[in-house]
């Protein structure tokens, strides 16, 4: 009987020494920083993906190898850059801290973003909640798949600055009225995805307003605006018409008759002489209601009377 227990003791003995001695291997194995820190995620997230919870028996034998590979091929791993595993580890194993970090992240995102003109939405928020879990903390990035998302909606801020600056760049050039409203909310985003500067969008005015006006193309082409070589088409209509300057632009039909004159003799564009655009000015509905006309009409009616003797 004695010899039973005696048995019996050695065997326990046999295997406890045998469970110390995988432990300590498995523990001398695993016994590194990036081991450690890839099985407190395990830990955390065994049970979200079958291949983490493969690597937890991996663990468990003391198979290195097994452990890694099983992580390597899980969809946690694939699917997520190290911020994401590192959130998501954060998520379950301690969502005070996730939760906290996660509000500051949204709070600047949405304090950058009004900056810049965003309207901030439930749908940007529900954005930002992704991004977030995804890793993603590169503005530029983030800016992009709001774009791409469609949820910016209508843009102010700085944004709307740039835009307002750009629409009256394209009205001292002539075109403003050939951009719609369709253009202008393309490269509102174009700007704030960073997509495309301001500069890119003057070039595309500039080449615009040369194919306008081609008898000014070699001018526009320079940098120098419609309304600086047109100042004096612009100058005689205000004269002529006795109106402000001001209120005077190259969408106006007599003015781009003008500014878009063919020579009839080559058939090629050219700047109209001073005293068509004087006829031009005259035939308008316009002159004919100015102190100018009148004064005109009472100058030759004078004329003819003294032709005649009467005056």
């Amino acid at each position: 009987m004695g010899a039973v227990d005696d048995g019996g003791a050695t065997a326990a003995a046999a295997a406890s020494a045998a469970a110390i001695a995988a432990k300590t291997a498995r523990d001398t194995a695993f016994n590194n920083t990036e081991l450690q820190t890839q099985l407190q995620m395990i830990l955390a997230l065994k049970d979200t993906d079958p291949k983490l919870q493969e690597a937890w028996t991996a663990y468990l034998k003391g198979d290195v190898d097994g452990f890694r590979a099983a992580i390597l091929a899980s969809n946690f791993y694939k699917t997520k850059n190290a911020l994401a595993r590192q959130r998501a580890q954060a998520k379950v194993s301690q969502n005070g801290v996730y939760e906290g970090d996660k509000a500051k992240y949204k709070a600047s995102q949405k304090n950058r973003l009004i900056a810049v003109g965003v309207k901030f939405t439930a749908a940007i928020e529900a954005q930002l909640d992704i991004a977030y879990d995804n890793g993603l903390d590169n503005d530029d990035e983030l800016d992009d798949i709001l774009v791409k998302a469609g949820v910016l909606g209508d843009l102010g801020g700085s944004t709307l600055g740039s835009i307002s600056t750009l629409k009256a760049y394209a009205n001292s050039f002539g075109v403003n009225s050939l951009l719609d409203s369709n253009y202008w909310n393309s490269k509102s985003k174009g700007i704030f995805g960073q997509d495309i500067t301001a500069e890119d969008i003057q070039k595309e005015i500039r080449d615009l307003s040369a194919s306008a006006f081609p008898a000014y193309a070699d001018g526009i082409n320079k940098g120098v605006s419609l309304a600086a070589q047109g100042s004096s088409v612009i100058q005689t209509f205000a004269r002529f018409h006795e109106e402000d300057p001001d209120t005077l632009s190259f969408d106006g039909q007599d003015i781009r008759q003008v500014m878009q004159y063919i020579d009839p003799k080559t058939g090629l564009p050219a700047r109209m002489p001073q005293w068509q655009v004087e006829q031009i000015v005259k035939k308008s509905p316009k002159w004919g209601l100015t102190n100018n006309a009148r004064d005109s009409i009472d100058s030759l009616s004078l004329r003819v009377f003294r032709d005649l003797g009467i005056a």
